[in-house]
């Protein structure tokens, strides 16, 4: 057993929570008022907007009073065998579960949402005056609310045989197969449907979606109940937060990362070669001291997710994932991507079909966050070093080291994740890549 070593840890961990999170919330009234001005000197004559009168929409920045810490349990084992006196083989299973983790949510609906029908609008006439002890503002628009109720799980296989510098090389190769998930990847993040409030209206758009309310769109819906229609917005909105706007749906958010990384393989080398060693002259110098360096890296690509470009469940914000409708998801995959220069990485409506979910009310039918993957990444980065050794006013140990390097050796494309718009035009189409062209670069370097 004095070949192997077996290892073990689990931690606890809290993290402090990130600076923006409350500091953004000192930007909100009345602490702070914007004002846009043309030329009008400041002072008395700034007058709007007034937080204490004016009846345009305002949208703080909010925090949950019962925001708490991050909290994170993390555990390893591993198992680390010697092969020879210069290598050693590792195999290690690295997992994590956090909570409380912060997220931005919208409790107030959405920035496309009708003032009148916000739930912190409701009734505001009847609440108590306005004073500088009892401050709110008459309309409110959407709330971003700091919040710590998101949670992750990472687990990962990692797999490494490292040599360490022995007989004119170094080696380490590295495998880590990792899966992460989450349902929030960010303290201030947008890009998934924000299901802190929901739109329950029985109601649909023609392309069926759920749509935001309105006097009309109320009425319409009672007269489907054989119910009186209202004269008065006020009412309808009473009527619209009493019978259709439901809770969060949290759950539906839980999917890969957006940071998950599936597959990757990691290759280093260091490797002096044994040529012109004990050699003198031009001829020992011209062949000797040279020393070839690599990194080669191999990786599945990034998790994104696949947006219908509508709002589909009527909560004023437009960025709603889109659903299956028939076939299987793997078919959206275009299998002629990179033939014939072809960018189009997904095809709508050849084996599979995108749009908006038939029931646009369960955000859970709707498919999952980061649910493809973009093309993965294979790059060589090699180098070839002359390392010269001299002496110069007595002294000795001096080295002139040419370098030429080149990034990318293969200059092999690595694209970058498609547009995931199901309603765009360029829909699957890849307009970008994650690593740049080749580069070749030359160098002396002085090592003293």
């Amino acid at each position: 057993m004095g070949l192997t070593t077996l290892r073990a840890s689990y931690g606890i961990f809290y993290d402090r929570i990130f600076d923006n999170v409350l500091g953004n919330a000192r930007n909100s009234p009345p602490f702070v008022v914007p004002v846009t001005t043309a030329g009008i000197p400041f002072g008395s004559s700034v007058a709007a907007p007034d937080p204490f009168n004016t009846d345009l929409p305002i949208g703080p920045t909010t925090v949950n009073p019962n925001l708490v810490f991050p909290r994170t349990q993390r555990w390893t084992v591993s198992l680390q065998r010697q092969l020879e006196k210069n290598s050693v083989l590792e195999i290690a299973y690295v997992g994590s579960k956090a909570s409380n983790l912060v997220r931005t949510i919208q409790p107030n609906f959405g920035g496309g949402f009708p003032a009148p029908f916000r739930p912190a609008n409701i009734d505001f006439p009847t609440q108590p005056a306005i004073t500088l002890d009892n401050f709110r503002p008459r309309v409110l628009a959407t709330f971003s609310t700091r919040d710590s109720s998101a949670s992750s799980n990472y687990q990962a296989l990692q797999v490494s045989v490292k040599r360490r510098f022995a007989a004119g090389l170094a080696a380490q190769f590295s495998y880590t197969w990792a899966h992460a998930i989450d349902d929030g990847s960010g303290e201030i993040v947008t890009g998934a449907p924000l299901a802190s409030v929901s739109n329950l209206l029985p109601a649909r758009n023609a392309n069926g979606t759920i749509p935001v309310p309105t006097l009309a769109i109320i009425n319409q819906v009672r007269a489907g109940r054989n119910l009186p229609a209202f004269t008065q917005e006020a009412d309808a909105a009473r009527y619209f937060i009493q019978n259709f706007a439901g809770g969060p749906q949290y759950e539906a958010e839980r999917g890969n990362a957006d940071f998950d990384l599936r597959h990757a393989a990691i290759i280093n080398f260091m490797y002096e070669l044994p040529f012109g060693k004990g050699q003198h002259g031009i001829g020992g110098w011209l062949i000797g001291g040279w020393q070839t360096n690599g990194i080669l890296r191999f990786q599945t690509g990034q998790a994104f997710s696949l947006i219908a470009g509508v709002d589909v469940n009527g909560n004023g914000v437009v960025n709603d994932r889109a659903s299956l409708l028939s076939g299987e998801l793997g078919k959206v995959l275009n299998p002629g991507f990179g033939k014939n220069g072809s960018r189009q990485y997904l095809v709508n409506g050849s084996g599979a079909t995108l749009g908006v979910s038939r029931t646009p009310d369960v955000i859970g039918s709707m498919l999952n966050r980061n649910v493809l993957f973009s093309p993965g990444v294979a790059n060589v980065d090699f180098s070839i070093f002359k390392n010269s050794k001299f002496t110069m006013m007595g002294r000795e140990g001096l080295n002139v080291q040419f370098r030429a390097e080149a990034f990318n050796l293969f200059n092999h494309t690595n694209f970058g994740s498609p547009n995931a718009l199901v309603t765009s035009p360029a829909f699957g189409t890849i307009q970008s890549t994650t690593v740049p062209g080749r580069q070749v670069q030359l160098g002396l370097k002085l090592v003293f």
